[in-house]
């Protein structure tokens, strides 16, 4: 463990007790008459039992969550009167524990905070950490609502290639240790943000000597790992286009913990990781419940913040979170994290068979002109390859990257001396030309890092030419609704490639 107190910026450093709170922890004392806190009267609260109906973590049978349930004299309405800024004590002890065995910290000191969601708790370590005019750590395409944060406070992007396994550490290297050179008079950056499971959009997975390269990097430029990962128990195994066995899985909930990518605290010796943990892709989004794992300082000050600022999260939230988790027991959760695995991979599955239907799927290597790694599925319509996609190992999306050198709409585009950025003209006319034939993708453009406005054309910014990306998402849809959904892209596809 080291002093980290250098990385947190002037607002953080400023940032004393709310003087509300403290008065809270005298309340509690024996005999003690409170005529201090504005704390509205329990029995005056028109809520008064809860019963939630859930499902069984491994049976298709449901149990009841009665929230009223509890030795104390009235703990649901504790959960709907005003909280300390740090969480509910039962559910964060749950958290700790479930940390403990899921995670095994190498760093035995560390504290749980809840959060309302992994976006705000983002937007929260970038007021913990940056500056105004500081650069940011991040995958070379990373997630929209997390710059979309620090771009209002006048944070940039530095933005860190990337492989099939998320980003690179010859290149994170390269990039910090040319930084004076490179970006002379500015600071060099001291916090990485990255999604190292099911990277969004990527869905690629960050493994775990790539994982011990990047925090040794990390530990001799001084940088914080902020780990946001909300799709860390959404891990799959690499996808075969030929399999020749069914894929089992009838595994154990140790052979599952085995099985998945660890964390960044697995090998932080120093306390350097901040870790987002979120119950939004595991339970349900509209929870808004999630929580830090990090060193006790880094959580002192998140909670200073959180007490003036959002206040612990929704108290039902909290108690539906704790009655459940509590129900089920942490096997039952992990059975039920096991199970939603499965599913996910099963949607993974159908999509790239959907692509399969519709295109010829070869490896990368069987096309060395597009510069792809062999690791890269290409979608090839009558001899023509469209797109080419890693097969995602945990998350939701699949990064689909079109090859443009055969499309005649784009060569006109690129001709014309008017267009500043012909690539991103024609994403913009080939999302419209899918829209009109209804199918939804999401636009590449989207997830490139923002490092100022005088690098956001592929030019500027040095990105690959002639070629445009789109996210494609398997989560949502049922199967029949995703074989239509490609068939239309293909049916767009022909009509753009003059096929």
């Amino acid at each position: 463990m080291i002093d980290l107190n250098h990385h947190l910026n002037i607002a953080s450093r400023s940032r004393h007790p709310s003087p509300l709170k403290k008065i809270i922890q005298f309340m509690a004392m024996n005999d003690m008459v409170s005529l201090a806190g504005g704390l509205p009267h329990p029995s005056l609260f028109p809520l008064h039992t809860s019963t939630i109906t859930a499902s069984s973590p491994c049976t298709k049978h449901q149990v009841k969550l009665d929230l009223s349930a509890g030795k104390a004299e009235n703990p649901f309405a504790s959960f709907l009167q005003y909280g300390s800024g740090a969480g509910n004590a039962q559910l964060r002890q749950w958290c700790r524990d479930f940390t403990q065995h899921v995670h095994r910290p190498l760093c035995e000191s560390f504290d749980i905070l809840l959060h309302p969601g992994n976006t705000n708790a983002w937007s929260k370590v970038v007021n913990l950490l940056c500056e105004r005019g500081e650069y940011i750590l991040c995958e070379e395409f990373t997630y929209p609502s997390a710059q979309a944060c620090w771009i209002p406070l006048g944070n940039y992007a530095a933005p860190v290639a990337m492989d099939a396994q998320g980003i690179r550490d010859d290149s994170l290297e390269s990039t910090l240790a040319g930084w004076e050179l490179n970006h002379p008079g500015i600071q060099r950056p001291h916090v990485l943000y990255l999604v190292s499971v099911g990277s969004n959009p990527t869905g690629v997975t960050m493994g775990v000597e790539r994982r011990r390269k990047i925090y040794e990097i990390c530990v001799r430029y001084d940088i914080i790992i902020v780990e946001d990962d909300p799709y860390f128990f959404l891990q799959f195994p690499e996808y075969e286009l030929n399999p020749k066995t069914i894929n089992d899985t009838s595994t154990s909930n140790k052979q599952f913990l085995a099985s998945l990518a660890p964390s960044f605290l697995q090998i932080d010796y120093q306390g350097r990781v901040i870790r987002l943990e979120s119950f939004s892709k595991t339970l349900a989004p509209g929870l808004r419940l999630g929580y830090f794992i990090a060193h006790p300082f880094f959580i002192q000050r998140l909670l200073l913040a959180t007490e003036v600022e959002t206040q612990d999260p929704s108290g039902l939230s909290q108690a539906v979170v704790l009655s459940l988790l509590q129900t089920w027991g942490m096997d039952g959760y992990l059975t039920w994290l096991r199970n939603l695995r499965h599913e996910y991979q099963a949607r993974r599955d159908w999509m790239i068979r959907a692509f399969q239907h519709e295109f010829t799927l070869v490896p990368g290597s069987q096309h060395p002109d597009l510069d792809v790694a062999d690791s890269t599925l290409v979608a090839v319509l009558d001899a023509v390859p469209i797109f080419s996609f890693v097969p995602p190992t945990g998350g939701m999306f699949i990064w689909a990257q079109f090859h443009l050198h055969a499309n005649p709409t784009f060569q006109k585009m690129r001709k014309d001396q008017s267009l500043e950025d012909p690539e991103e003209c024609f994403a913009e006319y080939f999302w419209e030309m899918l829209v009109e034939e209804r199918v939804l993708l999401t636009p590449g453009s989207y997830y490139h890092p923002w490092q100022g406005k005088d690098k956001v054309t592929i030019q500027a910014r040095g990105a690959k030419p002639a070629v445009t990306n789109f996210r494609i998402s398997f989560s949502m849809t049922t199967r029949e609704e995703m074989e239509r959904g490609i068939a239309r892209l293909a049916k767009v596809v022909r009509a753009s490639w003059e096929l």
